[in-house]
């Protein structure tokens, strides 16, 4: 929960906690009641159980943790700059094979066996080369014996590296915070590097694989180390098992640039309290200096991905920019009264989630509705028609002005309504975007807008004047639900409908529905208090208004620093 908080979210709403929380304690019911063992819970249950005091507890001991956390902090921005790089240069040359799928799912397996052989082969020959034999009745008496591996050793002997490489990683980490000094120091800065330079190559490949533990592993191997040199060489006082937990603390604070949510976790998974004042010390230091050299992984991941991530707080060049700098210059607005068909249009052309709703005949702002409430209400079928007596009839609805002026002046002048719910069964197919209705979407390639990251991150439509930020592969596509004679399913990431063409000539009274307490903007209102609002509020959208009338439109994208620096002209770094 505290990870969430900390680390994926810029918005994080009291409905927000509460469901995280359910989530949360459902899944650590279900892993309990699987492995049967209520202790077995967390992402990280070491159970290392108190050390005797060291030297670390000491204040003296304080410039020890200030430099572990700057080193931590380096080498984890090593790792994010070369996993920012892989991944660029992994989608750069998978790009040119999208067009074919035999070849580019060949190629993203190919890639996935290589890694895999490239792992085994480097661990088996460290293993057999580097790896330190050692008299297994050496090993401290807590070691697991099924934890012991012999390899290329003597009978009654042990391989410390193909132990640690090839074992249990609960159990490598458990046995390194413990009891460092059981390893050679060439066996742990092997493991460290070792695991270092396979992680920056493999993080990102088409696999499943997890990022906590094995930089747990790297962290501790160097962090154990580094106490090994310390004891031998500067103070013989200290315990190596400390520089352990603290050297996993900085190459994780390094790394992903998190502060509270990590102490709680290394103290709560270790139940090394005593270290808690050394550990928060190296995870500020390990999080300032990493900040110098590069992004968190999962800032630069989300970046990568495309997902409109705020960041708390606004750069400070903000104020130099107003709404009408970064604005979406979009006419996609409904009416109060629409046509069902042209609803399904905008649907299915547009990327919004939301839509500014405008007065027919003076353009004045109204409020915003959502894209799900305009599909609900196509889906229901919810129509109006005038009530029995008056002189309009429901047979009579049709695009023509006269009649939907009529219905519109209706509607504001509060006239009752009646609601038409039509069951009617078709056999109409959902075709996606290459429905009646599709925009063909291009990749930017204005010569004023020639961005790198643009190019790779935004797409505007065959018009130019809609933009939606770059579409992640795994999202789907196809039909949601099919009733009622309608079909409501997902292109490209968008919840779009597809009606009766014998109902799209209908009204739908969009009045009753919109938000008419939206917030909104002004042209000349400073990005950073509109930054303010996305951030607090947890806003998708902000219509942007000039005489009372939308003039533009403002989404999460128009917040990104690149997209500003893009469209501005100026360089915010």
């Amino acid at each position: 929960l505290l990870y969430s908080m900390e680390e994926a979210s810029s918005f994080f709403s009291h409905d927000m906690l509460w469901k995280t929380l359910t989530s949360t304690v459902l899944a650590t019911l279900c892993i309990a009641i699987y492995y049967g063992n209520l202790k077995r819970y967390s992402m990280l249950s070491l159970e290392i159980g108190e050390t005797e005091e060291s030297l670390l507890t000491q204040f003296t001991e304080a410039p020890l943790y200030i430099i572990m956390g700057a080193l931590g902090g380096i080498f984890g921005a090593l790792f994010n700059n070369t996993y920012a790089f892989m991944t660029k240069s992994r989608r750069n040359f998978y790009k040119t094979f999208e067009g074919n799928k035999k070849t580019f799912v060949a190629l993203k397996l190919t890639e996935s066996a290589l890694l895999s052989i490239l792992t085994s082969t480097i661990m088996l020959t460290f293993t057999w080369k580097v790896g330190v034999c050692r008299v297994s009745d050496e090993m401290d008496e807590e070691f697991d014996p099924s934890f012991l591996r012999r390899y290329n050793c003597e009978p009654g002997q042990i391989n410390e590296l193909g132990t640690l490489l090839f074992g249990s990683r609960e159990e490598s980490i458990k046995d390194i915070l413990t009891n460092p000094e059981e390893f050679s120091p060439t066996t742990l800065l092997t493991v460290g590097l070792m695991f270092l330079g396979l992680m920056m190559v493999t993080f990102g490949v088409a696999l499943p694989t997890g990022m906590f533990m094995p930089s747990v592993l790297t962290g501790a191997s160097l962090g154990g180390f580094a106490g090994l040199m310390i004891k031998q060489y500067f103070i013989p006082g200290v315990h190596p098992s400390d520089f352990s937990l603290i050297g996993a603390a900085a190459f994780l604070a390094g790394m992903q640039r998190n502060t509270v949510s990590l102490c709680v976790i290394l103290m709560e998974g270790t139940g090394q309290t005593k270290v808690l004042i050394p550990v928060i010390i190296t995870v500020v230091c390990a999080r300032t200096v990493g900040d110098f050299f590069s992004e968190g992984v999962y800032e630069i991941g989300m970046e990568l991905k495309g997902y409109p991530y705020l960041e708390h707080e606004a750069r400070p060049r903000y104020d130099m920019f107003t709404a009408a700098d970064v604005m979406n210059q979009s006419s996609e607005t409904v009416t109060l009264v629409e046509t069902a068909g042209s609803i399904e249009a905008l649907l299915l052309a547009s990327s919004h989630h939301a839509f500014p709703v405008v007065d027919e005949k003076t353009a004045q702002y109204k409020g915003m509705i959502r894209r799900d409430q305009l599909v609900a209400a196509l889906e229901c079928g919810i129509y109006i028609a005038p009530m029995a007596g008056s002189v309009h009839k429901p047979e009579m609805f049709s695009r023509n002005d006269e009649i939907q002026d009529s219905a519109i002046d209706a509607a504001e002048n509060g006239q009752a309504f009646v609601v038409e719910n039509e069951a009617f069964q078709t056999n109409s197919c959902f075709h996606g975007s290459s429905g009646r209705h599709s925009t063909e979407w291009r990749y930017l390639c204005k010569p004023d807008d020639a961005s790198t990251w643009l190019r790779d991150n935004v797409l505007f439509s065959g018009d130019g004047k809609d933009v939606m930020f770059g579409m992640d592969e795994t999202l789907p596509n196809g039909i949601i639900s099919n009733k009622k004679g309608t079909q409501v399913g997902l292109v490209d990431g968008k919840l779009v409908i597809q009606i009766h063409p014998a109902n799209r000539e209908k009204l739908v009274d969009v009045g009753s529905m919109m938000n008419k307490s939206a917030f909104s903007v002004m042209v000349d209102c400073p990005l950073s208090r509109i930054y303010d609002l996305f951030a607090s509020m947890g806003l998708r959208h902000l219509p942007v208004l000039k005489d009372g009338k939308v003039v533009g439109l403002i989404n999460r994208l128009c917040l990104n620093s690149k997209y500003v620096q893009v469209k501005t002209g100026y360089h915010l770094y």
